[in-house]
């Protein structure tokens, strides 16, 4: 069944203040974008205004999984069964593996010369089980679906995390002519199906250079730079109906060749098909630097 639908996806806002100085969000605590509209004493955590785009969402299903590929549209969907067949990723070793795991299936899809997976996070929407035991540790790996449309990197960004994430010796190495580097992105369902917050991406050749504004995020202890998204008529949003665990959403988030897809905008979106007892989404998401051969 193909499943075209119309939603609302969380765009920033095309404010004269964005022309002239960085839309940034100060972050004292959490990873995700949900510290939007906090204010210390008066004084704004962050100047990131979002407004809701209708927009249409075309079903991958639809229109076939083969016109998506991450050379040319920035995301494809795959079919991939992970090895934790419980699908239960509460536990750091459990996280560690399937880092482990998704090293092993950059390195055969991409060809790959070297693959570092350094983070591996999980989302999760609504409330926690009051039965469930605390584990606050665990839970600090857990953020709730991303707020706004955006994307993890941005051009002067992921060179930095290329070189922080490289050792003197691979630097000496993989940094050289010759070599391509990209930092790629997977995203896995933990229920049997999604219908809650479903993921939303963009096909790359459909957004504008002007669509992406460079915006800080800033921490306690560091800062790095992500887009969030204007939206545009131009643009063309898909989402995957009902996808299960076992098609694995790809996305291109930095490619240091250019002529491809160099990135891809995406985010999460209330879904107007979903019922109100849909079970709420989990998810697991890997970030990999990944180094091949041009």
């Amino acid at each position: 069944m193909i499943n075209d639908i119309s939603a609302t996806l969380e765009f920033l806002e095309d404010l004269e203040l964005y022309k002239t100085e960085r839309p940034y969000i100060l972050t004292p605590h959490g990873h995700g974008l949900d510290h939007l509209g906090d204010s210390k004493n008066g004084q704004s955590l962050n100047t990131v205004r979002l407004i809701n785009g209708e927009v249409v969402v075309r079903d991958i299903r639809g229109l076939g999984q083969d016109k998506f590929t991450l050379q040319d549209a920035g995301f494809g969907i795959v079919n991939n069964e992970t090895r934790n067949k419980t699908l239960d990723f509460m536990s750091e070793e459990a996280r560690k593996d399937y880092g482990r795991e998704t090293e092993e299936f950059w390195k055969k899809e991409l060809e790959a010369e070297y693959v570092l997976t350094y983070n591996v996070r999980l989302r999760r929407n609504g409330y926690w089980d009051p039965n469930e035991p605390v584990d606050v540790a665990a839970r600090g790996w857990i953020d709730p679906p991303a707020k706004g449309i955006h994307v993890d990197l941005t051009f002067e960004q992921a060179p930095i995390l290329v070189s922080n994430h490289l050792t003197e010796q691979s630097k000496t190495e993989y940094l050289a002519p010759g070599y391509r580097y990209r930092i790629v992105n997977t995203w896995r369902p933990l229920i049997p199906f999604i219908e809650d917050n479903p993921l939303a991406v963009c096909d790359t050749r459909t957004i504008e250079p002007s669509d992406l504004v460079l915006t800080d995020r800033i921490f306690p202890n560091n800062e790095y730079t992500l887009y969030l998204v204007k939206h545009s008529q131009k643009q063309r949003w898909h989402w995957l109906s009902k996808q299960t665990p076992s098609e694995l959403t790809l996305m291109m988030m930095y490619d240091s060749k250019p002529g491809a897809a160099r990135f891809c905008a995406h985010g999460s979106f209330v879904n107007p098909l979903a019922p109100k007892d849909a079970v709420p989404r989990r998810s697991i998401e890997t970030r990999s630097l990944v180094v091949t051969k041009e």
